[in-house]
């Protein structure tokens, strides 16, 4: 596998943390918060273990855990305040089902998640980056598709949704070139304030789901007709 590039999707935001949230911190950081180094113990887990990478403010994640209670959930964070917010959800409602890495997704992915132990993974309205100069920032790329394909279990998912049209169709040519099958048997997602913004601005949301297999490509899924001309 080619090593991840070193240049970060994200850029760092720091926010002063209100009264409410910096409770929430300060109280249940030891208790929902994994190291960084820490590596996910599968054999502690239920047979089913979810991730969402850059879960935002964690509304979808949280709501996700907490309609299957059965399954477990890890939530990657790179943004201080959004930890907080879903610690402050947590703490107004625990759920036992969920863990949270305060940390870069793709160092986590490498160095803390085991090979072919995963699911689902997550990726909703990751930051597309407009500009074209920019576009070697956006985390899907063939060396992040790589890393997913490693550590899903065989017909695992990979679910992506986006508010932005050219990133749905650079999401489906990665994924179709690294032995995905775009499919439409899983969908669960519940809104979120991303994807609002993205409808009051006028966009079509693009939900995309693919599951890993032997690099049979077929384009079947309703959601993703818009991009069947990818070659």
């Amino acid at each position: 596998m080619n090593k991840i590039r070193p240049i970060r999707s994200f850029v760092h935001r720091e926010r002063k943390l209100g009264k409410i949230r910096q409770t929430a911190v300060q109280e249940l950081w030891n208790q929902y918060v994994l190291k960084p180094q820490e590596m996910l113990d599968v054999k502690k887990l239920p047979r089913s273990i979810n991730i969402e990478i850059g879960f935002g403010m964690g509304e979808a994640l949280f709501e996700i855990a907490k309609n299957q209670p059965d399954e477990f959930f890890i939530g990657i964070e790179v943004h201080l305040p959004g930890v907080a917010a879903l610690l402050t959800k947590l703490k107004n409602e625990p759920l036992n089902n969920l863990k949270i890495y305060h940390h870069d997704a793709l160092e986590i992915l490498q160095n803390c998640i085991p090979s072919h132990c995963i699911d689902k993974i997550f990726l909703f309205f990751p930051d597309p980056w407009p500009k074209n100069r920019h576009h070697k920032r956006r985390i899907v790329q063939s060396s992040f598709m790589e890393l997913i394909h490693k550590k899903l279990k065989y017909n695992g998912y990979f679910y992506a949704a986006t508010d932005i049209e050219d990133y749905a169709i650079h999401i489906t040519k990665i994924a179709a070139a690294g032995n995905f099958t775009p499919t439409d048997t899983y969908n669960l997602r519940p809104p979120t304030k991303f994807e609002n913004r993205g409808i009051q601005a006028g966009r079509k949301i693009w939900d995309l789901v693919f599951i890993k297999n032997n690099g049979t490509i077929k384009i079947i899924s309703k959601t993703i007709t818009m991009v069947t001309h990818v070659s």
